[in-house]
């Protein structure tokens, strides 16, 4: 945490709060593999909820959301973050969220018995690249 944030007040003092911001989405994701769920739903609801956030930090921010409601069966309000993922990533360029919302994607699949839908979305992640 401790990088993260001399990195956060360099981009401020610098005046690029914009690039800034845009870490927030990634660094979500930081908290989601180091087992931090709590941090990590508590980051990216803060960006989600935060209207001035940059699109790609959004989209980042809900990609993220949805793996973690995904893992932990919450499969309605996953799906809503990712169809949010999905098009904040149209609309951004971010390739990288393809992976990561198809990846959700079928794990939402695997947790709701429909083994063609995650076969196809893993086919699609595997496409990723």
């Amino acid at each position: 945490m401790r990088p993260f944030r001399r990195a956060l007040s360099y981009c401020n003092r610098h005046d690029e709060t914009h690039a800034g911001q845009l870490c927030f989405g990634c660094f979500s994701y930081s908290f989601f593999r180091s087992g931090n769920w709590r941090k990590c739903t508590e980051l990216t609801r803060r960006i989600l909820a935060t209207r001035h956030s940059p699109v790609a930090s959004r989209c980042v921010a809900a990609g993220v959301l949805a793996l973690v409601q995904i893992h932990r069966g919450e499969l309605k309000p996953a799906a809503r973050n990712l169809t949010l993922a999905s098009a904040g990533a149209r609309q951004t360029g971010i390739a990288a969220m393809d992976f990561f919302c198809g990846w959700a994607e079928a794990l939402g699949h695997e947790l709701a018995g429909n083994a063609d839908g995650a076969a196809a979305s893993y086919r699609r992640v595997m496409d990723c690249g």
